[in-house]
């Protein structure tokens, strides 16, 4: 998934909101450019949403999950009138899959755990597992809006001025 969206990414060049609105509107129409339309935006916008669920995430879960959000996307694309709107809708269902994929992931491994663990031993630790629990511990302590910054800086990469542009808040206030 990886090497596919790294592919298009050189492949596409640089986003263009205006051309992307053309193209989201191409893709809603579903003619014969829409596969074409809907590559050249996963090229734009794809790996920044893919590096927000990897972001809350963090394990090769991440690529259903982002495989997951793009289905969504699909299936709920005739209701999404704008590429803006279409985006935050993006951005939103991605927060709210990753959510479903820890707690999915955390019940999976306690009953795991419950099944491999005789009675009485210690169950193998991953090295990583604490720092991820601290992180995923630490990110469900900040508001939401806290935690839309987090995703949009350092898991999208936007500059603190695009993010505030996509939170739909001044740059002097965004946190």
């Amino acid at each position: 998934m990886r090497d596919m969206l790294e592919h298009l990414l050189r492949a596409t060049g640089t986003p263009d909101p205006e051309r992307a609105e053309r193209l989201w509107a191409e893709y809603r129409a579903g003619g014969a450019g829409a596969d074409a339309a809907f590559a050249t935006l996963l090229a734009w916008y794809g790996g920044p949403i893919y590096r927000r669920v990897w972001g809350f995430v963090r394990s090769d879960a991440a690529d259903d999950v982002f495989q997951d959000v793009l289905v969504k996307l699909h299936r709920e694309r005739a209701k999404l009138a704008t590429f803006g709107h279409a985006l935050r809708w993006l951005r939103t269902v991605a927060n709210a899959q990753c959510v479903d994929a820890r707690r999915r992931t955390r019940r999976r491994a306690a009953r795991e755990l419950v099944r491999a663990v005789p009675a009485g031993a210690e169950a193998a630790r991953d090295p990583h597992a604490d720092l991820q629990e601290g992180l995923r511990t630490e990110l469900a302590k900040l508001s939401a809006e806290e935690r839309e910054a987090v995703a949009l800086v350092f898991f999208e990469g936007l500059t603190r001025k695009d993010a505030a542009a996509a939170a739909g808040v001044h740059r002097d206030t965004f946190a």
